[in-house]
């Protein structure tokens, strides 16, 4: 049998994973290095809700790091072409044109249900505001355990950010329910013993 090493789950992991895979020369500009933690949160919360299909998105899209790694470009272009090289206010950053790219040309692209784009609208459009570069932005509005993002945004303190994060990404933070694992596992139970039966009436057969 061939052992296959899965990669490890959770938000931290993701978004851990993500800023490694990132050219060192992007993180020179503090302003875009928050738009770039902002993405690899949204980017790790939609990969971490396949985890709970049919509660986390009604089907298993095929979200890919790619997808983030276009995001990165997608923010790159939009704030050079607004600022010209220069550093921005954060209110006058072009909310509206990354919101947008995002929610349909990067990630909305995957999506087919119309219950899911909204989802996914709903979950960029709380994010990528200029309040995300408050002291006190909470990234999940409804929960009390909620990540802040870190004050400082050099590429040090980002990477150090994501690395005190909990590796255990509770499932309220994807917008789920506190018992949203309990039913995983249920419906994980559940499927083996299905197989099993399967298997058994095979061999009652042959």
């Amino acid at each position: 049998d061939i052992l296959v090493a899965e990669a490890p789950t959770g938000i931290q992991a993701s978004m851990a994973r993500f800023f490694s895979s990132i050219s060192k020369t992007r993180f020179d500009n503090p302003m875009r290095n928050r738009l770039y933690l902002l993405l690899a949160w949204l980017h790790a919360v939609i990969q971490e809700k396949l985890r709970y299909v049919p509660s986390g998105w009604s089907e298993k899209y095929e979200f890919t790091e790619a997808d983030a790694t276009h995001g990165l470009d997608v923010i790159d272009s939009l704030i050079k072409s607004m600022a010209g090289g220069k550093t921005m206010d954060p209110s006058q950053l072009p909310w509206d044109a990354i919101r947008s790219t995002l929610r349909k040309g990067v990630f909305g692209g995957r999506v087919t249900q119309p219950v899911d784009q909204q989802v996914l609208d709903e979950l960029v459009n709380k994010l990528f505001v200029p309040e995300a570069f408050d002291l006190d932005f909470k990234l999940v509005d409804s929960a009390s355990d909620s990540p802040i993002l870190p004050e400082g945004t050099s590429k040090n303190e980002c990477f150090e950010w994501i690395a005190t994060m909990a590796s255990h990404t509770p499932p309220t933070w994807v917008g789920l329910g506190s018992d949203a694992e309990q039913e995983l596992e249920f419906r994980k139970a559940k499927s083996v013993q299905e197989k099993c039966v399967k298997v058994d009436e095979k061999e009652d057969h042959e």
